[in-house]
């Protein structure tokens, strides 16, 4: 959509998520006032500790 748009990516493996994607995401929630608010992709990128996509997570529970 705009110029600067930074794709979404997996924290683990640094593939770029899509449209489709089945992604597992960390993140801590804020209050009600400073719930994040926008662009699913966009509020990830800026508040989520991690991002995966399913073949690291499925890597990850294998290891716990």
């Amino acid at each position: 959509m705009f110029g600067n748009n930074k794709a979404l990516s997996c924290s683990s493996c640094n593939k770029q998520l899509g449209e489709g994607d089945r992604i597992h995401v960390s993140l801590t929630l804020p209050s009600e006032r400073m719930m994040p608010v926008g662009v699913l992709n966009k509020v990830l990128q800026k508040h989520a500790n991690t991002v995966y996509c399913e073949k690291c997570n499925s890597k990850l529970i294998k290891i716990d």
